[in-house]
């Protein structure tokens, strides 16, 4: 038997399919020791109703029974899909058909009436496409028509009858990790502090190449900050699985960032794949694996966590139901710019404005007294694009139609080549009007990438960002410093080093350094501080560091899906 975690709860997520196979109590209970020998499991999630499948209440109510027996806490959890093709297409239920309206009533009163807590797993959207789905849109878009689709379910449908049944009952929503596309599909990220008791997040970020969705691995952890920033004491954990990936290595990444993260709780999905094997979804042969690497990762983190504050980060104002500039806030987490995502504009020293706050009609009036405060702005190209035209109120600069290949970089003082070509757009401005701290050329031709602007007593800052903004990744290392220098400038510290080397930043002068990288290499903690000592937070001892230019300097090794925490005092 495993010991439970100081700072965090486990669960295990039981798939209906898993639920039924439980009734063989020779596979239930062996399952259970094999788990257990890995993995401390404070509470498991029984799935009554997914794929059109509901499961008999009889079975439900001897599997809840069974684990209360072993002082296992249970809740129940409803898979809002209708099925999954071939392709791997995933088709929801049409909440325009009497049928399957009245089917998902059944299933939440009956889930309510066995347990008192229900969380939805991240198909609760709609795609559906049907006639009567399309009559019902009318004339307006399909955010607009799914959004109040979404929110008449939730409070009639799901709540609602849930309510009814079982008083006590609290209602939960997981929020899966596609939110660029949230409002096309339903998802309305205000419910889960309105309609539902609570949010959970889905911090999925599987393989960043060879998955369908392609996320960075910062995601893991900013996401968890972002629907906490949404739901302030209301997100109740990160949920992750073990697909879609190279190697295991990932997964446990997966877990350590969504911990790193101050997540209450881990949901490790799914029972059938942390005992042996499960089909439907995968058929890796190293599911065996899967108990032993969370458990190794549990266990690594959980006296970590103790040690470290509230994360935090360059702030950055994200509005639900927005799009634009994808997950960039990760990929620059990713390459050591740690963001910290809010649904309000900051009230911080610098913000970050990515294309996504255009959904603010007032974003230039924002942006505009944030400078008159004194404070800075780093405005990306993406966000410039969108709104140059009111913006020229505030500074006169463009994004023309121009692009160029480049692969050579300067600050003015050195010159630096990228190993890979990037494909920039072009940012005008005014000369005399703005200068260029960071650049690149293409010939003879400059093209900015970091332009600054001084206006009233604030400063604003644009970002060029590559069309692909995976080629932040490509920048020179030199590059990479230079943009830390000057977005961090107001944080703890900055890492110098390869792109792809993750800091994590915390409110009690706490920091986590993780290595995305496939290679051992090098690197440099730069904390914002003289005469400080750095401590290594797992082995309790001081780290030699070097005085420079106001900063004190930690030459660091670190090896590919490592981490590194420390202590600033």
């Amino acid at each position: 038997m495993t010991e439970p975690h100081r700072n965090f709860r486990t669960a295990v997520y039981c798939t209906a399919r898993d639920v039924l196979r439980m009734q063989d109590e020779a596979w239930r209970n062996g399952t259970l020791a094999a788990i257990e020998g890995s993995v401390h499991i404070d509470k498991v999630y029984l799935e009554s109703f997914r794929s059109m499948e509901t499961v008999d209440r009889a079975v439900l109510e001897r599997t809840r029974d069974f684990f209360e027996g072993k002082a296992i806490a249970t809740a129940g959890c409803i898979t809002t899909s209708r099925e999954t093709t071939p392709e791997w297409d995933f088709k929801s239920l049409c909440y325009s058909s009497d049928e399957d309206r009245r089917m998902l009533a059944e299933v939440s009163a009956l889930t309510a009436e066995l347990f008192d807590e229900i969380i939805l797993d991240d198909f609760f959207f709609t795609n559906c496409t049907c006639e009567k789905c399309v009559a019902g849109k009318g004339d307006r878009t399909w955010a607009e028509f799914r959004l109040d689709q979404m929110r008449e379910v939730s409070e009639n449908l799901v709540v609602g009858p849930a309510k009814k049944a079982n008083p006590k009952v609290k209602v939960i929503v997981k929020y899966p990790n596609w939110y660029e596309s949230f409002a096309n599909a339903g998802y309305n990220l205000d419910l889960g502090s309105t309609v539902f008791d609570g949010a959970y997040t889905g911090t999925e970020t599987r393989d960043a190449t060879y998955s369908s969705q392609r996320l960075p691995p910062y995601l893991s952890f900013g996401i968890v900050r972002y629907y906490e920033n949404i739901h302030p004491g209301r997100n109740g954990g990160g949920w992750v699985d073990p697909f879609q990936r190279r190697d295991l290595d990932r997964y446990g990444e997966q877990l350590r960032l969504t911990l790193l993260a101050k997540a209450r709780e881990i949901t490790l999905f799914c029972w059938g794949v942390l005992a042996d094997w499960y089909t439907e979804f995968d058929t890796s042969p190293d599911h065996h694996h899967v108990a032993p690497i969370a458990g190794r990762e549990l266990r690594v983190v959980h006296d970590l966590l103790g040690h470290l504050g509230t994360p935090t980060g360059l702030a950055s104002y994200r509005p639900i139901h927005t799009s634009g500039e994808d997950f960039l806030h990760h990929h620059l987490g990713t390459v050591g710019i740690p963001t910290d995502m809010t649904p309000v504009f900051p009230d911080a020293g610098t913000v970050l404005l990515t294309e996504g706050a255009k959904a603010d009609p007032d974003i230039v009036a924002k942006t505009q007294a944030h400078l008159q405060a004194g404070h800075t702005v780093v405005l990306t190209s993406g966000l410039l694009r969108v709104i140059e035209d009111e913006f020229q109120r505030v500074v006169p600069l463009q994004v023309t139609d121009r692009k160029a290949m480049v692969d050579t970089f300067t600050t003015f003082s050195d010159v630096y080549r990228s190993a890979e070509r990037i494909l920039l757009p072009e940012v005008a401005h005014p000369t005399n009007g703005a200068s260029e701290v960071i650049s690149a050329l293409h010939g003879e031709a400059g093209f900015p990438v970091l332009i600054r602007v001084l206006f009233g007593p604030g400063v604003l800052y644009v970002l060029t960002i590559p069309d692909t903004p995976t080629d932040l990744y490509e920048l020179p290392r030199e590059i990479g410093t230079a943009l830390k220098r000057v977005l961090l400038r107001d944080q703890l510290a900055h890492v110098e080093g390869a792109a792809k080397i993750g800091l994590f930043l915390y409110d009690n002068d706490t920091l986590v350094i993780n290595s995305f990288t496939p290679h051992p290499t090098e690197a440099v903690l730069v904390v914002h501080r003289v005469d400080v000592v750095v401590t290594d937070l797992v082995t309790g001892e001081a780290v030699p560091g070097t005085t420079a230019g106001g900063t004190t300097r930690v030459p660091l090794a670190l090896y590919p899906g490592t981490f590194r925490a420390f202590r600033v005092g």
